[in-house]
């Protein structure tokens, strides 16, 4: 008796740390947000060492847990340590901003880190669940608020003539926002379908990614209505009327004049990528110039200089073939080991590996790790569900 009581007490705590570790990640972009509003001088965002704490003590869970790690679990935090401690060694008196680069490195690896520590913590997330709905549900509220009075703190990129409102998160972290709407619509229809939540609270999550403006999103969107339209088909009808008006609204107040300039400056391909076309032409040339053996396989020795804001070409820079292709493989052998029948969280790494490819900070969204870490865990502890062609 005393040692289930010990071992409840000691999953409660577990569940307890993520909770607050969801709570502390929203003030503490809450914090930044303000400050980049205000033009403070971002050498360190204000979150940076509160999140090193935080981290420290996800860490000793994982230390005192140690010996519920799987083998490929114990690959990834080698693999990881000796990833970030070479990166330390070849950035050294190197690139400018050292400690940015090593934060890069860690971001890469930090979601494996929160979902070990979920699974081996046995952490309860129907006792979690409640905290993310209300950090999705309260962001969408202040990107409607932020819409209809605007208010250009909420706005994504302020003091522009770009639309979009993205709440709390600040310009310099806009396309962890696509991904933060890609879990979150993703998160929020799930648990819609399997009557956790009510369609009100998808209306506003998912109502609310309309209107952050960034295309990110609305390729995300268009991926999940197919699906739902194809395979849902009790819920279908209700989800094309919610698009077919929200459609209506975001062309009724969408603001075109960026586009329109950016178009007649740049051309067509500069706008659908949103300028990563250019980047690509200006740095990779260069790339290719001081491309080496060492630097395919491994990565170059200072990458960041060519970065295009394309996750899969920006990790290959920085890690090489082989380091890209075991990290690579870690996503499917840990994040997601989904079975084939489980179509819904297959469609999500799909999303997920094609925004990869076409934008930026998705694999390295500091911001979202314990969001994606969740959601990953939710589809794959509701493996029996499927929705191919449910009456």
């Amino acid at each position: 008796m005393c040692l289930k009581l010990s071992l409840t007490n000691r999953n409660w705590s577990s569940t307890d740390f993520v909770n607050i570790s969801l709570v502390l990640f929203v003030l503490l972009e809450f914090i930044n947000g303000i400050c980049f509003f205000f033009g403070y001088d971002w050498y360190l965002s204000p979150s940076t060492i509160p999140k090193l704490v935080w981290q420290i003590v996800l860490f000793g869970f994982i230390y005192k847990k140690r010996r519920r790690l799987y083998k490929v679990e114990k690959l990834l935090l080698i693999f990881s340590f000796f990833t970030i401690l070479l990166g330390s060694i070849r950035y050294y008196n190197i690139v400018d901003e050292y400690i940015w680069a090593l934060k890069h490195l860690d971001k890469l690896f930090l979601v494996f880190y929160v979902y070990i520590f979920l699974r081996i913590c046995k952490v309860n997330l129907k006792k979690v669940f409640p905290i993310l709905d209300w950090i999705f549900i309260g962001n969408s509220g202040l990107i409607f608020i932020g819409m209809l009075f605007d208010i250009e703190f909420f706005r994504s990129y302020p003091f522009s003539e770009r639309f979009g409102f993205s709440g709390i998160y600040a310009r310099m972290s806009i396309n962890d926002v696509s991904l933060f709407y890609l879990i979150a619509n993703f998160y929020i229809f799930y648990r819609w379908y399997n009557k956790e939540v009510n369609i009100y609270k998808f209306i506003i999550v998912f109502g609310a990614s309309f209107f952050v403006g960034t295309k990110a999103i609305y390729l995300q969107n268009f991926l999940l209505v197919s699906y739902i339209v194809v395979s849902v088909i009790e819920l279908r009808k209700y989800v094309l009327l919610i698009v077919s008006a929200l459609t209506v609204v975001l062309l009724s107040v969408y603001n075109f004049t960026f586009w329109e300039s950016l178009y007649q400056k740049k051309g067509v391909l500069s706008v659908i990528t949103s300028l990563r076309s250019d980047l690509f032409r200006e740095r990779i040339p260069d790339a290719v110039e001081q491309m080496s053996i060492s630097s395919v396989l491994f990565g170059y020795r200072n990458p960041f200089p060519f970065f295009v804001e394309m996750d899969i070409i920006d990790l290959f820079l920085t890690i090489g073939l082989i380091g890209g292709g075991v990290y690579i493989y870690l996503y499917y052998k840990i994040l997601y080991n989904y079975k084939s029948s489980n179509s819904y969280a297959w469609l999500f790494v799909i999303c997920y590996f094609m925004l990869v490819a076409l934008s930026g900070r998705y694999l390295y969204s500091g911001v979202n790790a314990i969001y994606l870490s969740i959601l990953a865990m939710y589809l794959r502890n509701k493996q029996e569900v499927t929705f191919l062609y449910e009456e």
